[in-house]
Order: structure tokens, then C-alpha cells, then sequence
């Protein structure tokens, strides 16, 4: 299925390409911030990944192991960007 602002408007998957527009996150902050399993959150980063949506970008300390670090990729900051026109038009006209 193509990815639409359709698709992506309250999904979680959605949820969590917003969150990480503000930056990277790790599996913990997102899981954090979305009340989800870790488990629950790489399922949707894998999706993500696969789309070609956010790729691991690095890695932070942890307390026990390094936590991967997940980015937007360019594509999808592209994509997103491509929104914003549709969006406010249905904004100003409601």
C-alpha cells in the first residue's frame, strides 16, 4: 500500500514518525512516549524501515548495551514535506 497522509493520521506508525521529526530516538524513548512495549516499537521500526521511512543512525550508552538510534530519512522528510500544502487547504476551508 502506497503511504498517504491517510494511512499514517493517528497510527501509531504515525505517531512515532512525528515524534521523530523533532529528532532521533532510540527504541526506549519512543516506547516511552508512545505508553508500548519495546517489542511493540520495533515492529513498527521495522515497518518504517522497510518503507524506507527511518534508518538506524547510531548508537547511544545504556545502561548495559548501546541503544540503536533511529532517523527520518531523507525520503521521508521529503514525503512529509509534500503534506503540508493539502493539509492547511483543508484547514482554511472547514
Amino acid at each position: 500500500m502506497p503511504i498517504t497522509l491517510t494511512n499514517l493520521l493517528g497510527a501509531t506508525r504515525g505517531q512515532i514518525i512525528t515524534i521523530m521529526r523533532s529528532g532521533p530516538r532510540t527504541v526506549k524513548e519512543l516506547a516511552e512516549a508512545l505508553d508500548l512495549t519495546h517489542n511493540a516499537v520495533r515492529t513498527h521500526l521495522a515497518a518504517l524501515e522497510s518503507d524506507g521511512l527511518i534508518v538506524a543512525c547510531g548508537t547511544r550508552a545504556g545502561s548495559r548495551k548501546p541503544h540503536t538510534v533511529y532517523e527520518l530519512t531523507e525520503e521521508a522528510q521529503r514525503m512529509l514535506s509534500q503534506f503540508y500544502v493539502p493539509v492547511l487547504t483543508t484547514l482554511l476551508t472547514i
